[in-house]
C-alpha cells in the first residue's frame, strides 16, 4: 500500500489541489468551491500522498458543544485502502471533548460509519440540489 500522510491544514492548498473531488458535483470551478468550503470549517483532515490530496474530511461545529462530519471523500482510485475510515477517526479523536459529533449519511454509507461507532438515527434535511452551478 502506497504511503499517506494526514495533515490538519489547508495551508499552502489551491484550488488545483482538490479539482479531481466531486463535492456535490459542482459544475463549475469545483476545486475553488470545495477549497472555500473547507476554509470555513471548523476543523479538516486531509489524506495526502506524494504531495497530491487523496481524501478529505470536514466538521462544523459550534466551538463547545456540537460538531457535526460535514464532508468526507477519497478519490475513486484511492477507495478500499482505510483512507476514509483514517480520516473520520482522526476527526472524532480532535472531537472527543465534545457532546456530539454527527453526520446525515446516504443509506448505503450506514454500515461504514457504524463500523466507526456511530449510531443510526432519524435526520432531516433541506438540500438546494438545482440551485448551484
Amino acid at each position: 500500500m502506497a504511503r499517506i500522510d494526514t495533515v490538519a491544514t489547508l495551508d499552502g492548498r489551491g484550488p488545483e489541489d482538490f479539482a479531481g473531488f466531486t463535492m456535490l458535483g459542482f459544475a463549475s470551478e469545483p476545486g475553488q468551491r470545495l477549497l472555500a468550503m473547507l476554509h470555513g470549517c471548523e476543523a479538516v483532515e486531509l489524506a495526502v500522498h506524494d504531495g497530491h490530496v487523496v481524501g478529505y474530511g470536514a466538521v462544523i461545529g459550534d466551538g463547545n458543544t456540537f460538531a457535526f462530519l460535514t464532508s468526507l471523500e477519497v478519490l475513486p482510485d484511492w477507495r478500499g485502502q482505510g483512507i476514509g475510515s483514517t480520516l473520520v477517526r482522526r476527526l472524532q479523536d480532535r472531537f472527543s471533548g465534545r457532546y456530539a459529533f454527527d453526520l446525515a449519511c446516504d443509506e448505503g454509507l450506514v454500515g461504514f460509519y457504524e463500523a466507526l461507532g456511530f449510531t443510526k438515527a432519524t435526520a432531516m434535511l433541506s438540500r438546494n440540489y438545482g440551485g448551484l452551478s
